[in-house]
């Protein structure tokens, strides 16, 4: 038994950690951190955030009136011709919310190149500066992708993943979302939801007028995540510096 754990053990060291997220793989480490996702962070402060996966322009007026009735401040990820729309830009920056990118939802990543990635990135960036005033922090893709979290290590962006899902992509109901982020967050916790989703919305009133509201502060990326002095260990934990 104990030659085959040892198999096991050598086997995992030579082709990476993988660590499992309900039925995704999403972290796959080949040494170093250079491939490490932030998931979440560490701290003590009962602090955790909602993060939006946005794909369709129609959502984000209903987004904004929900987290401004309840005056919540999150980061919002948008796709490459959102974050690129000047008009769509300044609406969300103006309620104090933060934007990221959720990238290459169009493009089959896997046939691109880092140096692909890299110069797309790099135009997106600075059209992004140009139009919002601000430096583009953060992005995400639907899945795990490890060139493009060597090419954002390469621009300073951070690529940012979550660590609780709200499953709402299942559409299975507005009680199984609700349930499931009760039940897995914790302090430092990147809640993820899609907006174009049947029951999110919904879950997310309940939420916002739950007991979590009176355990935790709902704040954005920006303010959750470390900004320097940090490192990013094998789960995706977002670690300060000692």
């Amino acid at each position: 038994m104990k030659k085959y754990f040892l198999i096991f053990v050598v086997m995992l060291m030579i082709l990476g950690l993988t660590y499992t997220l309900g039925e995704k793989i999403i972290l796959t480490l080949v040494g170093g951190d250079m491939y490490v996702p932030i998931m979440r962070v560490n701290t003590e402060e009962n602090k955790l955030a909602f993060t939006f996966n946005v794909t369709h322009e129609g959502d984000i007026s209903e987004l904004l009136k929900l987290l401004k009735q309840y005056n919540i401040k999150s980061t919002i990820f948008v796709t490459e011709n959102m974050i690129l729309d000047d008009t769509l830009v300044e609406k969300i920056l103006l309620e104090g919310h933060q934007i990221g990118l959720l990238a290459f939802t169009d493009k089959n990543i896997e046939t691109l190149t880092i140096n692909q990635i890299v110069e797309e990135l790099k135009d997106i960036t600075e059209t992004f500066q140009r139009i919002g005033g601000e430096e583009l922090e953060i992005l995400r893709t639907f899945e795990y992708n490890s060139t493009v979290s060597a090419a954002c290590k390469s621009l300073g962006i951070k690529y940012v993943l979550w660590d609780v899902d709200s499953n709402d992509v299942k559409e299975i109901g507005v009680n199984d979302i609700v349930q499931r982020i009760n039940y897995n967050v914790k302090g430092g916790s990147i809640v993820v939801f899609n907006t174009s989703c049947k029951y999110t919305f919904s879950a997310i009133r309940i939420l916002l007028e739950s007991q979590l509201i009176d355990e935790y502060q709902i704040v954005s990326l920006k303010e959750l995540l470390y900004h320097d002095n940090y490192y990013i260990n094998a789960f995706g934990e977002q670690i300060r510096k000692r």
